[in-house]
């Protein structure tokens, strides 16, 4: 996603903070399972990806459900230490598209660097082909994501609904049609209370 768009969704959820950060509070207080999980233990048989001493397993969890996504496809980046993680990041160090195995895990990711979550970017990958809709929400005032927002997407046509993770992000979208659109709609309760933004009933900026 361009950054304009990211920072146009961000702006304007920002004006609607106050709802998302107490869902994000209850969310938190749950304390479930978070994709950005670090398990050092490198499963044997597993593919490696990068190099460095330390390393890290993600495992990929539905972030309604909190249910492992078992050969699911995803998308992982990798960014370097920075000093503000509610800013834009800089350039990836390791970018890559794999599937899940049987519990979940992605490759096991290698750094010189210990991993923190705010450096990861780890999501499930819809359809394949070069172009992709991503997105992140994020509030305006601090940057801080917008954890269990709900959405639904008509993208190329075909429906799909969704939460976004404890980074703000949804599910990565591929596809190979030029004339692909993309049309969101994004709700503060389980499909109650619609976000009144631009973007709920227009396309995503390309």
């Amino acid at each position: 996603m361009k950054r304009s768009t990211v920072a146009a969704v961000a702006m304007l959820a920002g004006v609607f903070a106050g709802p998302a950060a107490a869902a994000e509070e209850a969310a938190a207080t749950a304390a479930p399972p978070l994709s950005t999980d670090c398990d050092a233990m490198q499963a044997p048989g597993s593919a490696t990806v990068g190099k460095g001493p330390r390393g890290c397993h993600f495992r990929l969890y539905n972030p309604e459900t909190h249910q492992v996504l078992a050969h699911t496809p995803y998308s992982l980046r990798l960014y370097p230490p920075y000093d503000d993680e509610y800013e834009e990041r800089p350039a990836p160090v390791l970018a890559f598209e794999g599937v899940t195995d049987a519990q979940g895990r992605s490759a096991y990711v290698r750094a010189t660097f210990a991993i923190e979550p705010y450096q990861l970017y780890f999501v499930q990958k819809i359809g394949s082909g070069p172009r992709k809709w991503e997105t992140r929400l994020a509030r305006a005032t601090d940057g801080r994501p917008l954890w269990g927002i709900y959405y639904k997407v008509e993208w190329c046509g075909e429906p799909y609904a969704g939460v976004t993770d404890p980074q703000g992000h949804g599910v990565e979208f591929h596809t190979t049609d030029p004339n692909c659109r993309i049309h969101p709609t994004f709700y503060y309760g389980k499909w109650q209370n619609e976000i009144p933004t631009f973007l709920s009933s227009g396309e995503i900026p390309k």
